[in-house]
């Protein structure tokens, strides 16, 4: 599970919080919403697995883009390539599982 870059990204978000609450809980959000929907989906069979999985892949999206965002904002600093890294491999995983073209 991806739970060192959902830490990181907790971490994040407090510091998009002195700028952009809304941001901030977005950034929450979608980052709590991907080893949630990962869970619910390895335990279901069929689309219902499937459904999961694409949102899990969605919020993993989302999460990259409130990093984007919050940069070009100027509310943070660059966010470390190892961050983003991680973010890309659960992103990588989904894709591959789910048999989709990147």
């Amino acid at each position: 599970m991806p739970w060192g870059w959902v830490r990181g990204a907790a971490r994040i978000a407090k510091q998009i919080e002195k700028h952009d609450t809304s941001l901030a809980k977005q950034l929450r959000r979608c980052a709590s919403s991907v080893p949630l929907n990962i869970r619910e989906g390895s335990g279901s069979f069929g689309g219902h697995r499937k459904q999961r999985y694409h949102t899990a892949l969605g919020s993993s999206g989302e999460v990259l883009a409130c990093y984007e965002t919050a940069e070009a904002m100027g509310y943070i600093d660059p966010v470390a390539s190892e961050a983003r890294d991680r973010v890309d491999h659960v992103i990588g995983t989904l894709v591959n599982v789910l048999r989709l073209r990147r």
